[in-house]
């Protein structure tokens, strides 16, 4: 049987799916959702939460976003891409290699220009999302019977688990925290109470 292994959780800012039937319903942003979501794994017993901030272009020299956007420091993730993939076989290679305004980076991983694949392949190899290292697909006790022989076939510390896209709902969140925890804490593999006074590091350190 594996040994104990600890749970992490990082989430972004990401509008689309907070307008979702078990998003904030269209609500202004005001941290609600991020605080519940922190407070739904504090109760699973989730080690930490990483929460990206990525709500805005800093306006924090000058008075401007100008010089941050000029330098290209800092964009919001959120920002679209603007490319209508319409217009390339889905078959075949990408003709070229594509450029955003938006996030370079994520469109270089998906596009991988060189690698000869074509439109379809591509789509496929994204449909794991930005975090596919292993398939965790099934019931609450299917899914924490698959991660306790990863751990006992990899090993490791932990799992930092996110949703596919880092786009958080209720239902997610809700699914992780009262079905999959509580399935992987009947199996011994995840702690179901914190030490009293225990710091995080302390918490890390202990199994």
């Amino acid at each position: 049987m594996s040994r104990p292994f600890h749970l992490a959780f990082i989430i972004n800012f990401t509008p689309d799916d907070w307008q979702g039937p078990f998003g904030s319903g269209s609500t202004p942003w005001d941290g609600k959702f991020h605080t519940e979501v922190a407070q739904a794994l504090e109760r699973a017993c989730f080690d930490y939460v990483i929460i990206e901030d990525k709500l805005m272009v800093p306006q924090s020299y000058g008075g401007s976003a100008e010089a941050v956007l000029q330098q290209a420091m800092v964009a919001p993730k959120h920002d679209p891409v603007r490319i209508d993939f319409l217009r390339f076989e889905l078959d075949e290679p990408l003709p070229r290699k594509l450029t955003t305004k938006g996030e370079q980076g994520s469109l270089d991983k998906s596009q991988q220009w060189g690698s000869g694949k074509t439109l379809r392949q591509l789509a496929v190899d994204g449909a794991g999302g930005l975090v596919s290292s292993a398939e965790l697909v099934g019931t609450p006790d299917q899914v924490a019977e698959r991660m306790g022989e990863i751990m006992e076939e990899v090993g490791g510390d932990g799992f930092m688990t996110t949703t596919p896209l880092l786009r958080p709902n209720r239902r997610y969140i809700t699914e992780v925290a009262d079905g999959l925890v509580p399935a992987l804490q009947r199996r011994g593999l995840t702690r179901s109470v914190y030490t009293p006074g225990a710091t995080l590091r302390e918490n890390l350190r202990e199994f």
